[in-house]
């Protein structure tokens, strides 16, 4: 018996070690508590199996790409001003193998000192764009969405479809001048426009409190293994080797042209944390998309993750005109599922939906939320009812009291549940020009693998529900352009840059070869070097020169010009800028609503060009 025992403790030990199980859980399991590990850290961490190796080349990108989502396309907005707390699911265990700890010199930091579980993650995913259109078209359309989105979250008239049609018409007729009818007719390419969308905000909603956490926890049970430790030094290394090659001198990635003319997602590995998603990527970084769970059959819907509207949807059952191949909810579909007949609609930057609110039960990476309240549409305009566009509805994260519909956004329901501990989001975009793409978003807490050191904090400076921090500084090649007093609203749903026409053009004056379209667009040299950079909290992060490039003019000439991935907005106030993807993939980007604060941090790259710097000197 005595022999017996010394074997099964040996191989219990066995077992711990290489992370089979995690004693934390285990000990809670004897418990009789369904709830994760308490940190004593203000950010809860979140470690996760690592991630698969990184693509070597075009090819094997091509090869993990996969065919598109049945979701409709929307767009989204920024609203600063949220907060996020760490949490746990009764199936958290399942996602990770490990959970860490952090400590923190701060106590007090909204993102790195708070009390509370686990957080979970849940992986974007890219979307392919369609191939279909000019670069400049697929850049108006941008812009458009991304004025009419300035112009919602300023309170001021948004413009018409007329407006944008005049518009879009205006940079037709330019193009046209420009190029000969035998060229136009040759040019058959099809991309995916950019997308921009806005919320119209009213007051309905309850405002709840929100902290934001910082770090997460750094390996307290179930520490990965040497092989695991390997393989995330790996995909470090080859991140710092693909952002090492990404030499401006050969002009615009070809992997970006490859997707943005691609019909396919661009998958994302796991998630690095618990209580994760992975986030597919659009086209060429054009949108970001999450996999949940809705109903008693646990149905997968695929949502386009929005930091900027705070209202969640999905497409009815009943919808005759919602996408043939977006996946649709109702009592067909889940036997939880209840209808209701108050009516529910939004407008976004382009397009728009309607329908009625409903409960049924979500599963979001993990954590389960009970007859949460969202709407299924029963309208939807183009943007999102076409077959092509690949995710089925929106989740919007941005602060409670922005939904139209009155309702908690999911991290805030999971926060009133005692899901997670804090109502605080983390968010890293991938990119398709690295080659892999890595992206994913957590709830409930932060990804410490995906940033280095600690999270700048910033507060929130918005009133109306939006992410908007204030800039201390923005800088081209090092040279500080004297822009003060203006601040920035940080969108994941957007794709471009908008700024205030008079500081896009000093911008742009500051980039060699650059040159104005007089339609709130720009042109800059594929092979610039010009580094754009914005500093926050006295904190400097830069943008890599290869999310300055939208699009190239001629696909067959990367070394020509492209199309700026910053543009001037005209709506809006003289001092506010709208950062959307072209920022974001370059930080990791967090969110704490009942601290109402905003966190930064520089993307844990080795050796990376783009990382932040501390501008006290620290």
């Amino acid at each position: 018996m005595k022999r017996f025992s010394s074997r099964f403790l040996t191989l219990l030990l066995v077992l711990l070690s290489i992370g089979a199980f995690d004693l934390n859980i285990l000990l809670s399991s004897f418990r009789g508590s369904d709830h994760g590990p308490i940190s004593t850290s203000a950010w809860h961490s979140v470690s996760a199996a690592p991630l698969p190796s990184s693509m070597g080349d075009i090819d094997v990108l091509n090869s993990n790409l996969q065919a598109r989502s049945r979701n409709p396309r929307v767009g989204v907005v920024v609203k600063p001003g949220s907060s996020f707390k760490v949490g746990s699911g009764k199936d958290a265990a399942s996602s990770a193998s490990s959970y860490t700890t952090a400590t923190s010199s701060s106590s007090s930091s909204a993102f790195e000192n708070a009390d509370g579980r686990v957080g979970m993650k849940v992986q974007l995913k890219r979307l392919e764009r369609n191939p279909n259109a000019n670069p400049l078209m697929l850049y108006q359309r941008h812009l458009n969405r991304a004025n009419a989105k300035l112009a919602s979250i300023l309170g001021r008239r948004a413009p018409s479809q007329a407006d944008m049609d005049r518009a879009l018409q205006r940079r037709r007729s330019s193009i046209l001048s420009k190029r000969d009818t035998a060229s136009l007719l040759a040019d058959n390419r099809k991309f995916t426009h950019p997308r921009q969308g806005y919320t119209t905000h009213r007051e309905s909603g309850s405002e709840l409190q929100r902290r934001l956490f910082g770090s997460m926890l750094d390996g307290l049970f179930g520490r990965p293994s040497d092989d695991d430790t390997d393989e995330q030094s790996q995909k470090k290394g080859d991140r710092s080797a693909a952002s090492a090659a990404a030499d401006p001198a050969d002009g615009y990635p070809e992997a970006s042209v490859n997707a943005s003319m691609s019909d396919n997602l661009i998958a994302a590995s796991d998630p690095t944390a618990v209580q994760s998603l992975g986030l597919d990527i659009e086209a060429n970084d054009i949108g970001y998309v999450a996999t949940i769970q809705i109903g008693s059959q646990d149905t997968s819907f695929r949502m386009l993750i929005d930091s900027g509207s705070a209202d969640t949807w999905v497409p009815s059952s009943s919808c005759a005109d919602c996408g043939s191949t977006h996946q649709k909810l109702g009592r067909d579909v889940s036997s939880t599922f209840v209808a209701s007949n108050t009516p529910f609609s939004i407008q976004y930057g382009t397009g728009s939906v309607s329908g009625n609110l409903a409960t049924d039960d979500l599963e979001i990476a993990g954590l389960d939320l009970t007859n949460y309240t969202f709407a299924v549409t029963t309208e939807e305009s183009s943007d999102f009812s076409d077959p092509t566009v690949p995710f089925d509805g929106l989740m919007g994260l941005a602060k409670s009291e922005l939904s139209n519909a009155g309702q908690p956004t999911p991290i805030d329901a999971l926060y009133a549940e005692d899901k997670v501990q804090a109502p605080v989001m983390g968010y890293h975009l991938g990119r398709v020009a690295d080659g892999y793409n890595d992206g994913e978003v957590t709830f409930g807490g932060v990804d410490a693998a995906k940033y280095q050191g600690s999270l700048t904090e910033i507060p929130n400076v918005s009133d109306s529900g939006f992410w908007e921090a204030a800039i201390d500084a923005i800088n081209v090649g090092g040279d500080d352009l004297g822009l003060s007093g203006r601040t920035a609203i940080l969108d994941t749903g957007t794709t471009l840059i908008v700024a205030p026409e008079s500081d896009a053009d000093a911008i742009h004056a500051a980039i060699p070869g650059s040159a104005a379209d007089g339609q709130g667009g720009y042109t800059i040299p594929c092979t610039t070097s010009a580094q754009v950079t914005f500093t926050f909290g006295g904190t400097a992060f830069p943008i890599d020169t290869r999310d300055l490039l939208f699009l190239p003019l001629d696909e067959n000439d990367l070394t020509g010009d492209c199309v700026s991935a910053i543009s001037a907005g005209d709506v809006g106030q003289r001092n506010q800028w709208l950062l959307g993807a072209t920022f974001l993939k370059n930080v990791y980007f967090a969110t704490n609503s009942q601290a109402d604060a905003i966190g930064l941090g520089m993307l844990a790259t080795e050796n990376s060009t783009s990382n932040g710097t501390d501008t006290d000197g620290n």
